[in-house]
């Protein structure tokens, strides 16, 4: 999905987004993106049409995040809405463009043109009082608090909702999801092993591909889990991707996932880190995470596209 506007509702939504430093637009997030920075190095904005290192601009997005939960594909919809005083209103989301099964990662309600002198109202939203959910599937259920003696019969809401399309992401995108939400909530060493599960968890299957022919699935199973997750990264994917005419994993990339990994061997073995994770370093192991997914989607649909041709 691009960026959109819907007049008919006021509502706009933006797509994951990324930002060319050399022309300071947005750019929509594609695979496409990451497939030139893996063949050349660098990626063709699609506006200013020059060079640039999509690395760099994503660990520069992660520093300052509009959509915090934009590398696993999170859409943000904005739109306002008029809430009558005294009765709540349920405000279906599908009516804004946000798909009927969205998950909602994050959403800010805030108040607009609250009142005069006498009275206000405050919007707000009811949600079931024992856990965190939406109480109507599809939607929000919203209200207006009135205050003061004589507060207006009706008040205007902003509402601000980042969402996933409710298609599943796959092991490896969900497992970054979950980091990305340690450190949208401050919990930073909980961000070590789901930044790491997301990579092995996308890797494995494309080990797996490689080797199944040329062995029983037992022994191919016993070898890959003797081999490791390090020897699999830093030994088997290089060999696998000069096989495939791909240019190896990039170095500064695999060294921070080599660093994950030491991370969270460390946390599941100790129960705790030795020393305090920074808020920039886990944000860059994240961003590693991600760069190592789109590799091994890469390495997928080469794998797929030789078997054909084969």
């Amino acid at each position: 999905m691009t960026n959109s506007a819907d007049q008919a509702t006021g509502s706009i939504t933006y797509a994951p987004m990324v930002v060319c430093p050399n022309c300071a637009k947005g750019l929509e997030i594609r695979s496409e993106m990451y497939d030139s920075f893996f063949m050349a190095g660098s990626t063709p904005c699609a506006r200013c049409q020059n060079e640039f290192d999509l690395w760099r601009a994503i660990r520069e997005g992660m520093a300052h995040p509009a959509n915090p939960f934009f590398l696993a594909g999170a859409h943000v919809t904005e739109f306002t809405t008029e809430l009558p005083v005294g009765q709540p209103r349920a405000v279906k989301l599908l009516d804004f463009g946000i798909d009927s099964d969205a998950r909602i990662l994050d959403r800010l309600i805030s108040t607009i043109s609250p009142g005069g002198e006498h009275g206000l109202n405050l919007a707000v939203e009811l949600m079931q009082p024992w856990k965190d959910e939406r109480p109507i599937p599809g939607g929000l259920l919203l209200a207006a608090l009135p205050v003061g003696e004589s507060p207006p019969s009706s008040v205007g809401v902003s509402v601000r909702v980042i969402w996933l399309e409710g298609r599943s992401l796959g092991p490896g995108r969900e497992s970054l999801l979950l980091a990305l939400e340690a450190l949208h909530v401050e919990r930073i060493d909980e961000v070590v092993v789901p930044s790491n599960t997301a990579v092995e968890a996308s890797l494995g299957p494309v080990m797996e591909d490689y080797f199944r022919p040329h062995g029983s699935g037992s022994d191919v199973e016993r070898f890959l889990t003797d081999a490791g997750y390090s020897n699999q990264l830093n030994v088997l994917l290089p060999m696998l991707a000069a096989h495939l005419g791909l240019p190896k994993f990039p170095e500064e990339i695999r060294g921070a996932l080599n660093r994950l990994r030491r991370l969270r061997n460390e946390l599941v073995h100790r129960g705790s880190l030795r020393h305090r994770l920074e808020v920039g370093e886990a944000r860059n192991l994240i961003s590693a995470a991600a760069f190592g997914t789109e590799y091994c989607r890469l390495i997928r649909q080469r794998q797929t596209a030789s078997g054909r041709a084969s």
